[in-house]
């Protein structure tokens, strides 16, 4: 092989050997361009797993606290309720010793005085009968609501007038209002001794008149019952209660 022909072979391997290297540069940089974008997937991967541990751990997190405060309200739902039925369980006792006609509701610890032994036929002035009756109810009845252990938690004392669907409906919650206030005032002129301010502070009169009549079985008003004095009592934060007791429930 002459020079020439040498030169030729050595410029075309040349050529051959940088076109070989080029490819290798091009195949090594998009490996590296691949890695590259492998290493960032996998760093988006954790940032993105490390996020939603974060996430699931602040939710954990808020569910403790959640189930905490339920288990809270339900503690002071359960507190409030056993307040209550004690408080029943009292006056039902209470009445029992003397045997004096009173009806108390079980579960609310609503107690009706039919109207009849306090008033005379479409009278709000009370009677002598009625005095005498209820100067023995309220000093009871008060002495249960307002005694050490259960004032702390009585907010309300309302006395409730009702009529029934006899004669004017207007004419009916006047006399259902009068007869409410005509027993308030008792109440608080008679039997306040050392209790008045907190009387002050509790107790309410109000009429109903037509608007909650008592029903027989078969739905006819017994008009007889329909005339009557209700006596209701409310505890301590009761309308917060019954909201958490309305979301415990929806739970």
């Amino acid at each position: 092989m002459n020079n020439q022909q040498e030169e030729a072979f050595w410029i075309s391997y040349s050529d051959l050997a940088v076109g070989v290297l080029m490819i290798f540069v091009l195949i090594t940089t998009a490996l590296l361009m691949d890695t590259e974008k492998k290493i960032k997937q996998a760093d988006d991967a954790q940032q993105a797993a490390q996020e939603a541990n974060k996430e699931a751990e602040q939710a954990r997190q808020e569910a403790e606290r959640f189930r905490e405060e339920l288990k809270s309200q339900r503690a002071q739902i359960e507190a409030l309720m056993g307040v209550r039925q004690s408080l029943i369980a009292e006056l039902s006792k209470e009445f029992a010793k003397e045997g004096q006609q009173v009806q108390i509701d079980p579960k609310t610890g609503a107690l009706v005085l039919p109207s009849d032994i306090i008033f005379g036929q479409n009278e709000s002035q009370l009677s002598v009968k009625g005095r005498k009756w209820l100067k023995s109810f309220v000093p009871k009845y008060l002495g249960v609501l307002l005694s050490e252990k259960f004032a702390p938690y009585v907010s309300r004392i309302e006395v409730e007038g009702h009529a029934s669907s006899e004669g004017e409906e207007f004419s009916n919650l006047r006399l259902s209002q009068n007869r409410a206030l005509e027993v308030t005032q008792y109440i608080l002129r008679n039997h306040a001794s050392g209790r008045r301010k907190k009387l002050r502070q509790v107790l309410v009169a109000s009429g109903r008149g037509v608007y909650e009549p008592v029903l027989q079985g078969d739905g006819i008003e017994d008009k007889v019952a329909s005339r009557r004095v209700v006596f209701k009592f409310r505890l301590t934060e009761e309308k917060t209660i019954k909201e958490i007791q309305r979301l415990l429930t929806a739970k």
